[in-house]
């Protein structure tokens, strides 16, 4: 076990095959040098902690047609703007849209945001 464990440490970008719907509790907690991850349309799931204390993670890209999420400026939202999902990478501040209505955020990533702003409609 100790083999693969190091094998998942080594890792630095993730394509997560079509077909998977769900990305489980602490995927890529132990994946120190993890940059990148890819998912599918597939993907209609995120459970919490996915990235727990993955700081090194720069991007994540969202297929185009994935009907749940979707991704931009290091964040992950619904598709339709109202759950903002996770906050990734290095951010030092982070506007969040009139329309969220629900921060479904369990356990932040080590942040270090220093200003949020929140729109009002």
């Amino acid at each position: 076990m100790r083999r693969l464990i190091v094998m998942v440490e080594i890792l630095q970008k993730i394509v997560v095959p079509e077909g998977v719907k769900v990305i489980g509790q602490n995927t890529f907690a132990h994946m120190k040098n993890l940059k990148r991850v890819s998912l599918p349309q597939s993907v209609t799931t995120l459970e919490h902690n996915v990235f727990y204390k993955r700081q090194s993670v720069t991007k994540v890209n969202i297929a185009a047609g994935n009907k749940t999420f979707k991704a931009k400026k290091n964040v992950i939202s619904s598709k339709n703007g109202k759950s903002l999902y996770l906050i990734y990478g290095k951010v030092k501040s982070i506007t969040i849209d009139a329309k969220v209505r629900q921060l479904s955020i369990r356990r932040a990533i080590k942040l270090q945001i220093t200003s949020v702003r929140w729109l009002v409609a």
